[in-house]
């Protein structure tokens, strides 16, 4: 009876650990700056992306002030840990960049930073 209850135990770990092991694989943001809902009284020049493991960043685009997207212009030469990328707004208010990256195991991870200016 104790191994049948040991084998199973062992056999949900072991499904566990092997659903869980495609998401470890990704390179989810670790950090930004500036940091994702904070609020900064001067616009950046520029944006850094931090990701947990080295990552392709794909797309960047923020939202204008009539609310159309506009792509942010970035050098797309290798997976990397950090990303810096120049930041062509100059304006207060909320920011809103959404980016798209592509992991070192292939599958694709995006996201948002936002952002606050009020000086």
């Amino acid at each position: 009876m104790m191994r049948t209850v040991r084998g199973g135990l062992h056999a949900a770990l072991l499904g566990l650990l092997v659903s869980l092991g495609p998401s470890w694989a990704h390179s989810p943001m670790d950090s930004t700056t500036p940091a994702h809902g904070t609020a900064i009284a001067v616009v950046p020049e520029q944006l850094v992306f931090h990701f947990r493991k080295p990552a392709m960043l794909t797309s960047l685009e923020v939202q204008a002030d009539d609310g159309t997207l506009v792509a942010l212009d970035f050098e797309r030469d290798a997976a990397k840990l950090m990303w810096t990328v120049p930041y062509p707004l100059d304006r207060t208010g909320p920011h809103t960049v959404t980016w798209r990256a592509l992991s070192a195991d292939g599958h694709p991870v995006a996201g948002e930073l936002n952002f606050t200016v009020t000086p």
